[in-house]
């Protein structure tokens, strides 16, 4: 059975309103009196029922943040940026992860309520958000647990969102690999109804409209965002006639899988077939060649949304706008070609 705060107040002789001055540090009390229910507590392993304090106080700072895939190496810095914003202001994440299950992200969203969590950030790069989902982050809404949004905006929610210029992103991608002289390029997106793989595709589709080019869907293939899903896909890229000379994928697991199959192929990345990739993962610049790829602003979006989490709960003075959209920049590295001579150069982590 656990210790109870009146166990503690009757081992360290002193009432349970001091146990409770104590722990939450709200009086001033001896420092003798301190030290001796400090060492009781340690002593009975008492811990406090988090749950009921929020009650009381009707906070828990406790901030629920829920992401697709946290074996996806994109998601750490994410991570990182949102628990850091919040610890500057007193809270701690309560991290859940999908696993790219729609069905567990409505469980968990159910889970942090219950466990009293204050707001929400929901982060998700995969399918389109489904109505049922919809409905519960309305109904936290109405039971006064905001939610952020992070890569997604739900048309019917009027729900706070941060956002990544994913068409822009691309269409930096596409200009760079027509300026090398490619114009057989072709496109590897994730799930065909996530709304990043849209935008990313629309970003490539427009930029070879543009540029009078138009696109073969012979070379347009949709996957899983996963290394295997890039290998397979290459490989049936590499059956259409003529072959792709350059391929853009929309994340830079499937650039590594398209990488791998060239070389099971007999392809030399970047002087057969050139290929970008989308995110900037820390992997990126550590294969061989290291890969040109869309660096997404991963800890800044955590932290964007995490900041703007706490102006909805009352901890920022600040007016930002309801959707914030963070820009991305191409990062050129030697699998497309363009710098022979290039030097990885190890990221060193940000000192945010």
């Amino acid at each position: 059975m656990s210790s109870t705060i009146k166990d503690v107040a009757k081992r360290a002789r002193v009432s349970v309103s001091t146990v409770s001055r104590v722990i939450n540090g709200t009086a001033r009390v001896s420092e003798e009196t301190r030290q001796r229910v400090l060492r009781t507590v340690e002593t009975l392993n008492y811990r406090p029922n988090l749950l009921a304090q929020s009650l009381k106080r009707k906070k828990s700072r406790t901030i629920g943040l829920i992401v697709e895939n946290i074996a996806n190496p994109f998601f750490p810095d994410v991570v990182r940026g949102v628990e850091e914003a919040a610890h500057r202001y007193g809270y701690s994440v309560f991290l859940c992860n999908n696993g790219k299950d729609f069905r567990r992200g409505l469980e968990h969203l159910d889970v942090l309520q219950k466990r009293g969590a204050d707001g929400i950030i929901y982060s998700s790069m995969g399918r389109i958000i489904q109505p049922t989902l919809a409905l519960k982050i309305l109904q936290l809404s109405e039971a006064g647990i905001p939610t952020v949004l992070l890569w997604r905006r739900a048309s019917e929610l009027d729900t706070a969102a941060v956002l990544n210029d994913e068409s822009g992103g691309a269409r930096k991608a596409i200009a760079h690999l027509l300026n090398l002289g490619h114009r057989k390029i072709a496109f590897v997106g994730g799930f065909s109804d996530s709304a990043v793989t849209k935008q990313r595709y629309d970003g490539y589709r427009s930029t070879l409209e543009e540029n009078g080019i138009e696109p073969d869907e012979g070379l347009v293939l949709f996957s899983d965002f996963e290394v295997s899903g890039g290998f397979e896909a290459a490989l049936e890229l590499f059956r259409h006639n003529p072959p792709p000379t350059a391929i853009f994928t929309a994340n830079d697991l499937m650039a590594i899988g398209v990488m791998l199959a060239a070389k099971q192929t007999g392809r030399r990345v970047p002087e057969e077939l050139a290929v970008v990739g989308f995110d900037d993962i820390r992997f990126s610049e550590l294969t061989d060649p290291p890969l040109t790829t869309v660096r997404v602003p991963k800890y800044e979006m955590g932290l964007n949304a995490t900041e703007k989490l706490l102006e909805l709960l009352g901890e920022r003075d600040t007016q930002t706008p309801n959707t914030i959209v963070l820009e991305s920049d191409l990062i050129v590295r030697r699998s497309c070609g363009a710098k022979p001579d290039y030097a990885p150069v190890i990221q060193k982590p940000s000192s945010k």
